[in-house]
């Protein structure tokens, strides 16, 4: 492979020289976020060896900056590739192939992450729960254990149950007749929390600083449009959720995955409106109100009426309804049939749903 000499560098408005020195994984983390390092690797490695006078860097973080600016969304990835092509052949005299090949890489990754509302799915979802022994053993007979818990005041103050390594259900006993019982927010999964961040943030919303929570995960929070609080955590090797990986997965588990959680919407057109636009949600049903999270889970949010009846709902995924059905009964659960799926109740009121999805 031809080295890149100095007469073959690439000028760029006589601005500072980039070379495989300038892909250094905290420059990387800077501008893109963790995501890209692993595509900024690869291409330092391209340039590793070569003449560190390859081309200049300012245009190009530049257009990322602009990138961040505009928002989520709003350009696809595609179109800034396409900019980018367009300035290398207005501004680039002569660059070596796989220089270039290197450079449009690790430029895509970084506008890729950097453009990104994905998600991975629901890490948990949190519950007030009246009498904590009383949820603890309902979750139980369906084979969710508990991994850990917190104390507080010499009482337990919330209860992780474990769905899957990546899912749980979070009792948090009622500590007053005032406080409200049933879902408290969903929390979402993802990557790069502050690639999340920042695009939340140059999309006009307002979350909160991320930070490390007492399990050890990042997390920050946001309230939607009815002060509804929506959560979101990237697991950390070293938080208690990551230590009980392969722990505490009952053979007796109903379910292995948690497929969707609601929330209570004063005004379904404006909230639906809100997680689709500003989002990236995805409508799962004929009327709307049933969300397919941002990215490619499958998992979903389902907006519930803010109504004196409504009952909270979380779903599970089964393979088989009518085994599932057996299998609850068989456990002394009183089980009612919805269509194409089965519920049971909590000792709360929240109803809990099983339907058949593919890969459960």
């Amino acid at each position: 492979m031809p080295e890149v000499s100095r007469q073959n560098a690439v000028l760029f408005e006589n601005h500072g020289a980039l070379g495989a020195g300038d892909l250094h994984p905290s420059r990387i983390s800077r501008v893109g976020g963790s995501r890209c390092l692993d595509n900024a690797q690869r291409a330092a490695g391209k340039l590793k060896n070569r003449d560190r006078s390859v081309f200049t860097f300012n245009r190009v973080e530049r257009l990322l900056a602009i990138a961040r600016e505009v928002g989520v969304g709003c350009c696809p990835t595609v179109v800034w590739r396409g900019l980018l092509k367009s300035i290398a052949r207005t501004y680039f005299l002569r660059v070596s192939g796989i220089v270039l090949t290197a450079v449009f890489v690790w430029v895509s990754a970084l506008i890729a992450n950097a453009q990104s509302t994905n998600l991975m799915g629901i890490a948990h979802v949190a519950l007030r729960v009246n009498d904590l022994q009383k949820s603890r053993d309902f979750y139980n007979t369906l084979g969710f254990e508990e991994a850990f818990s917190f104390t507080d005041a010499g009482k337990v103050s919330v209860s992780y149950v474990k769905v899957n390594d990546r899912q749980f259900v979070e009792l948090i006993p009622r500590t007053s007749d005032s406080q409200p019982g049933g879902i408290l927010h969903t929390c979402f999964e993802v990557a790069d929390i502050e690639s999340l961040h920042n695009a939340y943030v140059a999309a006009g919303l307002q979350p909160t600083d991320s930070k490390k929570g007492r399990a050890g995960n990042l997390l920050f929070v946001m309230h939607g449009p009815d002060n509804q609080l929506l959560e979101y955590t990237q697991y950390l090797p070293e938080s208690l959720h990551s230590q009980d990986h392969g722990k505490h997965l009952s053979p007796r588990r109903i379910s292995n995955h948690m497929l969707a959680t609601t929330t209570a919407a004063k005004d379904l057109a404006a909230e639906r409106s809100y997680y689709t636009v500003k989002l990236a949600f995805k409508s799962a049903g004929d009327h709307g109100n049933e969300m397919y999270i941002a990215g490619e889970s499958g998992d979903q949010l389902d907006l519930q009426a803010d109504a004196p009846d409504a009952k909270p709902r979380v779903t599970f995924a089964v393979s088989n309804v009518r085994r599932a059905e057996h299998d609850l009964r068989s456990r002394g659960l009183k089980v009612q049939k919805i269509r194409h799926a089965l519920s049971v109740t909590d000792p709360d009121g929240t109803v809990i749903v099983f339907v058949t999805s593919r890969g459960a």
